[in-house]
């Protein structure tokens, strides 16, 4: 197949860089250890994933443990404040993130009637320039996703091996957040009209989300065979556990892998999933200016089929545009390569 037409993701992606595994069989070492354990068994109860907020609680564990007051049940100031300040080549953003698990969780304390210190904001979030591939590397970036072969042994390798080709695709031909594709109920893509039905997706907003022709046949494609291996599935794209959909956290590490299979030596920021969907906005963009289209008349649809609150959203996209302008104008010299062709598979 060709090309068709950073919150806590990145952070996850990062840690398992390092070969760190989140996993079932963590040993709780601190005094609030059990209490920690116990708070992330409701998280997940209610029905949170919560893998990110696990590992960085299972940290603050191990922090809680070597402190000089390892001996204490009770969240102090101190252990916050130790574990609010900021790491060497840590982000502002990724500082914050942490901070605000251990909050959640002083909360929890407080309401099971313990003591606990809540700690305070560190500053406001600060919104991190994501970076915009260009049509060239999108298309080796999808060329190592179609020649991708599981694990020979593991159990679910044909399925993921139908998943990344559709589902990085779907976030860059209809500029789909990661959250948005990764948890796609089957019910709701009309693979008869093309229509993806968005429920509740951030800000609480519901949209419609058109398909291009030659994408919704690799769909349909993609539905049925998965529908053999997995009959009757309540998600589009399930992950390992077959009646759950496919983490997000498994998208974007898969993302980073692919990635640097595409280009061994990258030295530039390293993009996300998310930099696909800002891909497919620059490239719409890009091709309005090049038919001579007003961006000011077009971009409250663009907005809306985004899922944006208001145009001005969508115009952050616009100022990555400038820098890099260069490569994106020579875009439409690919266009053969932008939608595959269909493969034909026996049934």
């Amino acid at each position: 197949m060709k090309i068709c037409n950073r919150k806590n993701a990145s952070i996850i992606a990062g840690l398992f860089l390092k070969g760190i595994n989140m996993n079932n069989n963590y040993i709780w070492k601190s005094k609030l250890g059990l209490d920690i354990k116990n708070f992330i068994a409701l998280k997940k109860a209610n029905g949170f994933l919560y893998n990110a907020e696990e590992y960085q609680l299972t940290r603050f564990d191990s922090l809680c443990y070597k402190h000089k007051n390892m001996d204490s049940t009770v969240l102090t100031r101190e252990l916050v404040e130790q574990w609010s300040k900021q790491l060497p080549n840590e982000s502002k953003n990724t500082r914050n993130y942490r901070v605000s698990y251990v909050r959640v969780f002083a909360n929890y304390l407080l309401a099971i009637g313990k003591e606990a210190y809540i700690p305070v904001a560190k500053g406001s979030y600060v919104k991190s320039l994501v970076y915009v591939p260009s049509f060239k590397e999108v298309e080796m970036f999808f060329n190592v996703v179609d020649n991708y072969k599981s694990i020979k042994d593991y159990e679910n390798r044909e399925r993921f091996e139908l998943i990344y080709p559709v589902l990085f695709r779907l976030l860059y031909c209809c500029g789909l957040r990661n959250s948005e594709g990764s948890f796609l109920k089957r019910k709701l893509i009309d693979l008869k009209k093309g229509i993806i039905t968005i429920i509740k997706s951030k800000g609480q907003k519901d949209r419609i989300v058109y398909i291009a022709s030659d994408l919704l046949k690799l769909c349909k494609e993609y539905d049925a065979r998965m529908n053999r291996l997995v009959p009757n599935r309540e998600y589009f794209f399930p992950g390992g556990v077959e009646n759950k959909p496919i983490t997000r956290a498994t998208v974007a590490i898969r993302f980073h892998k692919f990635w640097s299979i595409a280009f061994p030596k990258w030295s530039n920021r390293w993009p996300t999933p998310h930099s696909l969907r800002h891909g497919f906005v620059v490239r719409r963009m890009t091709l309005w200016i090049q038919e001579g289209i007003d961006l000011n008349v077009m971009m409250p649809y663009l907005s809306k089929y985004l899922g944006h609150s208001n145009p001005q959203e969508t115009y952050y996209y616009y100022h990555h545009m400038e820098s890099i302008f260069p490569i994106i104008k020579h875009l439409d010299k690919h266009s053969q390569f932008i939608i595959p062709e269909v493969p034909y598979y026996e049934k």
